[in-house]
């Protein structure tokens, strides 16, 4: 459906020169996710990106989740815009009902900004722990085959999809080195999660998953990121805190 809603969209408009000399000249992300624009209107990407996906939705969901859909078709194009600019901002005080609709609209809304960029739009001086295209946090990290550099990770943008080389072994928060450790479900049915680990690091208590396409090329960030909840679970009750954003199940 977020595909379909992608496809549907007229291209985006690139941001002019001078935008882009800006965000590069101060280290600023090209489409901020915290304070760029987001219009919730019928006319505009995001409301239409969002019209798109109910409808789709209503096939598939629940009795539960078709309610929600229906209270969300009826709201003021104002207060859905209110509601999915509390996401963005990972503030408290939003319909957790609409979350997952709300979210697979923001991701729609900022890949298909991020498709209107051009190579060099986005200058990287070194790694960094959120995203050099909207400033948002990763979902997780991958492990890339093929022409993408075999074995060399990445960074996965929650929100654009956009990706940005880090270092194996190292914190992807707070870019320590020592203290890394890795933890992957065991047991029956273990099996059909074996690309999926939980980096854990010491020195910042975060976690964040990481998706090896070399143990399994069909492996996806952020449908195994939602699959391995129970790795969430597990190093949260060691002490650690989850580093990864998912928008399909996010909350502040």
């Amino acid at each position: 459906a977020q595909q379909q809603a992608l496809a549907a969209l007229p291209p985006a408009a690139r941001p002019d020169e001078a935008r882009v000399a800006l965000c590069r000249s101060h280290d600023m992300p090209l489409l901020d996710a915290q304070g760029g624009e987001l219009d919730a209107s019928p006319a505009g990407a995001f409301g239409q990106a969002l019209a798109i996906l109910l409808q789709a939705a209503q096939g598939f969901a629940p009795v539960p989740a078709r309610d929600i859909i229906a209270r969300l078709q009826a709201l003021p194009a104002e207060q859905v815009g209110k509601e999915a600019r509390l996401i963005l901002t990972a503030e408290s005080g939003f319909d957790t009902g609409y979350a997952p609709f709300l979210g697979a609209a923001l991701q729609v809304d900022w890949t298909h900004r991020a498709l209107a960029l051009k190579a060099g739009d986005v200058f990287v001086r070194e790694e960094g722990s959120l995203c050099p295209v909207c400033g948002s946090h990763p979902v997780s990290s991958v492990v890339r085959i093929g022409e993408g550099g075999h074995g060399v990770r990445y960074a996965v943008c929650g929100l654009c999809a956009s990706e940005w080389h880090v270092t194996r072994i190292k914190c992807v928060p707070c870019l320590n080195t020592k203290g890394i450790a890795y933890s992957a479900l065991e047991g029956p049915g273990a099996e059909r999660f074996k690309a999926v680990q939980v980096e854990t690091c010491d020195e910042c208590k975060s976690a964040l998953k990481l998706v090896s396409l070399e143990k399994d090329h069909n492996a996806e960030p952020f449908a195994d990121d939602l699959a391995t909840l129970m790795l969430d679970m597990l190093v949260d009750d060691a002490g650690y805190h989850r580093a990864g954003r998912n928008l399909f199940y996010f909350a502040p």
